[in-house]
């Protein structure tokens, strides 16, 4: 699968677990709508929604909540 598409519900659930035999942990997904959002899925198959960005010229990233407990577009669109 394609590492950069438009999120949404039907392709997020699909997502597969990362590989065991990987040396990384985590499979990093991106949003083509919304700059720097990601979604993470681990070894056991858990996703969450991730921001990264640029403060001051350091890379940061902060943890916007786990899927399917938050929807994609609260994840866009958070109040």
């Amino acid at each position: 699968m394609n590492r950069q598409f438009r999120f949404n519900k039907k392709l997020i659930d699909v997502l597969p677990p990362h590989p065991e035999e990987v040396k990384s942990k985590e499979s990093e997904y991106s949003d083509t709508e919304v700059a720097g959002m990601r979604v993470i899925v681990t070894r056991k198959g858990r996703k969450y929604f991730l921001l990264r960005y640029t403060f001051n010229g350091a890379k940061r990233s902060m943890k916007l909540g786990v899927y399917p407990q938050m929807h994609v577009t609260d994840a866009r669109h958070p109040r």
